[in-house]
């Protein structure tokens, strides 16, 4: 198979569309839902991208990304204590992540939610996985780094020289229904052929999320401040972080979002 690693760096979108989603062209006109499950490699490819009757295939159809692999039930958490955790800039060198994390909080505040916030030194690992267990949704801006065999040594960084790591999220007693991860490929794919892999999103996913929205690719910092806009509002639920994540990708592919950043931004679901 390692003429599709050659191809992935080769191909335009126009070129997979053509390739991938034309020999299924009516059942892709008749979706309102399409669920991508690749393999051997095709599972970098940004498929909400692909080019499909003059638009994106995500303005046609919702396009989600999904695990073949079960979902830990009865893990989430009730509907008390902390409704909202807000991570941001841990390290306290990500300017842009600290504003987004308070812009967020600020938001929120508003609304009259419990939000748990832990910017800079105050997220630090022990904090971060007392409040993820009982938070109904996650927010985190700020440094992760995929690393280790097909990704199993991933962590998202955190203030004091601790992270959260991949064995860490999936070990948790509870995981929030939602989680947004606005990091470097904080939902890293490989083009690896030999594994699907695994990333810090599809990490919750496994562990009984029912929708994370993450970075596939390295994302730049004058860009997170355009993300942090689209995605910062109420998110009750996995449907509706996919409607925010459609919407608002689609209104930041209009303006000046980058094409690697538009095709990087991705949903998981079970």
């Amino acid at each position: 198979m390692s003429w599709l690693r050659d191809a992935l760096g080769g191909y335009l979108p126009a070129a997979w569309s053509e390739l991938l989603l034309t020999p299924f062209a009516a059942a892709v006109d008749r979706a309102g839902r399409v669920v991508v499950l690749p393999s051997f490699g095709l599972q970098a490819l940004p498929f909400h991208a692909f080019p499909w009757r003059g638009r994106p295939l995500l303005a046609h159809a919702e396009v989600v990304y999904s695990l073949d692999l079960p979902v830990r039930a009865g893990r989430r958490p009730a509907d008390t204590g902390v409704w909202v955790l807000v991570v941001g800039d841990p390290l306290g060198d990500l300017g842009g992540a600290r504003t987004e994390a308070e812009g967020i909080v600020s938001l929120l505040g508003t609304s009259g939610l419990n939000v748990s916030t832990l910017i800079g030194p105050s997220a630090e690992g022990p904090a971060v996985r007392a409040d993820l267990s009982r938070a109904r949704h996650f927010h985190y801006a700020g440094h992760s780094a995929s690393a280790g065999p097909f990704g199993w040594a991933s962590t998202l960084r955190l203030a004091h020289d601790t992270s959260l790591s991949i064995a860490d999220i999936v070990a948790l007693e509870r995981v929030p229904r939602t989680v947004v991860l606005l990091s470097c490929e904080a939902g890293y794919v490989s083009h690896d052929p030999r594994a699907q892999g695994i990333s810090l999103a599809a990490a919750f996913v496994f562990a009984g999320s029912e929708a994370v929205l993450a970075m596939a690719t390295p994302v730049d910092e004058g860009e997170t401040p355009l993300l942090a806009a689209a995605f910062r509002g109420e998110v009750a639920d996995g449907p509706a972080l996919s409607m925010m994540y459609r919407t608002g990708l689609l209104h930041l592919q209009e303006g000046t979002l980058s094409q690697a950043a538009w095709q990087g931004l991705r949903l998981w679901v079970p």
